[in-house]
């Protein structure tokens, strides 16, 4: 199985979070939120390129 770097990103970020506190990592909460919305973001202009890039080839 691959897994891609954002894959990767998204399945490390949950675990970091909840291991920071037990570290004393006191940063690790709003740094896998900001993360997570960074991602998300980025997925959402991929998706709307995409469809974009779709409907301008069925014209």
């Amino acid at each position: 199985m691959v897994i891609s770097s954002a894959s990767a990103t998204l399945l490390a970020v949950p675990s970091a979070m909840s291991l920071g506190p037990v570290w004393g990592w006191t940063w690790a909460d709003p740094a896998a939120t900001t993360i997570n919305a960074v991602a998300l973001t980025i997925g959402v202009v991929i998706g709307a390129s995409t469809l974009k890039a779709k409907a301008s080839k069925t014209e």
